[in-house]
């Protein structure tokens, strides 16, 4: 064992010998080398006693090394870039998310400004159409209290007139002029009398309040008939009900103002007046043979528009006032006017201003 000890230490320093010449000797400060058969030639090139197949391999690992040195400079390269552009997108970004901000900001304050004329011009609306529904009551007990002295006050002095000329007439007898005047006189005071009493019972019939809303439209329609000669039917419904007041004076200046309208404006030679009720609608319909409407004024009643004329216009509050519809439409030929009431929604209504005013 001691022997194969030595043996191996002898072995290792001749390897280590032989290591350091091989060293020295290839050194290109060693002037042996040149004559050394396995120094590497100066210049690079191969020794004539390596196989070419090492060098060759040993260029394309260089080849190779470079090949990846470049592609990692190109990749830091792109990282780099990479990083630049996402710095640019994260700055774009805050820059668009505070732009967004400041939009939305903005579209709140004209929303709620938006909002704000929208109340206002609802609340408008609303004063609008209160004020409106108090100026056509204000106007039918204008009209009341105008009828009533027109008949107790004005036709009571006429009647008072024609008796003094009935008893001028007794001694004026022997004069046949004077006599003529007195007559002619009194015939004059009967005309007036009598325009008086239809122009009261034009402004509120007594009727109305007496003997209902149907007795009062055919009344009216008779009356119609003599103004206009315009050949006016009327159908009432035998088991029309009463109604409150204020849906049956609504009714009956809806049935005055279409009448009037026909006479006016459409050259009809008839008019048809249909008045029913049912489950508590009362439904009133007229309509003519006329000219019919023109499609633009047609079209401004359809959309609500203000440029539609007092008439029409106030026939469409009365029904609004009443929670009613009214719809206006042309026939072939001629024109309908189809108005719908709900008489129980407007008697609990009713109702309840009485109950309030009461108490």
């Amino acid at each position: 064992m001691a022997k194969v000890g030595a043996s191996a230490e002898h072995i290792r320093t001749m390897s280590s010998s032989v290591c350091t010449y091989s060293k020295f000797s290839h050194s290109k400060d060693d002037p042996l080398a040149k004559d050394d058969p396995l120094a590497e030639p100066a210049g690079g090139e191969s020794s004539p006693l390596l196989p070419e197949g090492e060098f060759a391999s040993s260029a394309a690992l260089r080849e190779k090394d470079k090949q990846v040195a470049a592609a990692f400079e190109k990749a830091e390269a792109s990282e780099r870039e990479r990083r630049k552009i996402e710095e640019r997108l994260r700055a774009a970004n805050e820059e668009l998310d505070l732009k967004i901000q400041e939009r939305t900001s903005e579209l709140m304050r004209a929303n709620k400004l938006l909002h704000r004329e929208i109340e206002r011009r609802m609340h408008t609306e609303d004063m609008l159409r209160k004020l409106s529904a108090r100026i056509l009551t204000l106007q039918d007990e204008e009209r009341r209290r105008l009828g009533r002295e027109l008949h107790d006050s004005a036709g009571q002095m006429l009647a008072a007139l024609h008796i003094n000329l009935g008893m001028i007439a007794k001694h004026t007898r022997l004069d046949p002029v004077v006599a003529a005047k007195v007559a002619d006189t009194a015939a004059l005071a009967d005309q007036v009398i009598s325009e008086i009493r239809t122009l009261s019972y034009l402004l509120h019939p007594p009727m109305l309040d007496e003997a209902g809303l149907g007795s009062a439209v055919e009344w009216y329609v008779r009356g119609f008939n003599e103004r206009s000669k315009i050949e006016a039917r009327v159908e009432i419904d035998p088991a029309l009900p009463r109604f409150p007041t204020e849906v049956e004076t609504a009714i009956f200046r809806i049935v005055q103002e279409a009448l009037v309208n026909i006479h006016r404006h459409s050259a009809s030679p008839t008019a048809h007046v249909t008045l029913k009720s049912s489950g508590g609608v009362a439904t009133l319909t007229i309509c003519d043979r006329g000219r019919g409407i023109p499609p633009d004024i047609l079209k401004s009643i359809d959309e609500g528009g203000a440029n539609i004329g007092v008439g029409i216009g106030g026939m469409r509050e009365r029904a609004r006032q009443l929670s009613g519809s009214i719809e206006i439409r042309n026939a072939n030929p001629g024109t309908v006017v189809e108005v719908t009431v709900p008489v129980l929604k407007c008697s609990a209504a009713a109702g309840a201003i009485e109950r309030g005013a009461s108490g």
